[in-house]
């Protein structure tokens, strides 16, 4: 993938996880907006420790950007996370991606002041590459 855009994706990700405009932060309002989402996912995240979740959300958001970028590391963390959420651990359905992609994509346009229609498709497209080999390890 073009450097340009990954590096894009992350400048954007940096600018959203520094914005409290909102009066939570990125992580937070993330969290918000998936768990009500789905009442699947709401079921999936009861007995989970949310302040920790936040932190693994942001390392793996970081990994799958930089996987699209191709830095071996986050291949590596990548394939770790995929069977953590496959079929024999967490057992996530593939088709709860989508609506963590959409999740993601709403506090993005809320957070990234210099969010447009263009960011936002960059942000699908360098995420897609990971997001894929994880649905693909299920």
């Amino acid at each position: 993938m073009d450097p340009a855009k990954v590096q894009l994706v992350q400048q954007s990700f940096g600018r959203c996880l520094v914005n409290q405009a909102h009066g939570q932060s990125f992580l937070d309002a993330f969290y918000a907006e998936f768990l009500a989402s789905d009442p699947r996912i709401k079921r999936l995240f009861s007995s989970t420790d949310l302040e920790k979740q936040k932190d693994l959300l942001k390392r793996g958001l970081t990994m799958l950007i930089m996987y699209a970028g191709g830095v071996g590391l986050a291949k590596a963390a990548i394939e770790q996370l995929a069977v953590k959420h496959g079929r024999n651990q967490l057992n996530i359905d593939p088709t709860l991606y989508r609506l963590w992609l959409k999740s993601l994509s709403t506090c993005v346009r809320k957070y990234d002041r210099k969010y447009d229609d263009a960011l936002g498709d960059l942000w699908n497209e360098v995420l897609e590459s990971g997001i894929s080999a994880m649905k693909q390890a299920y």
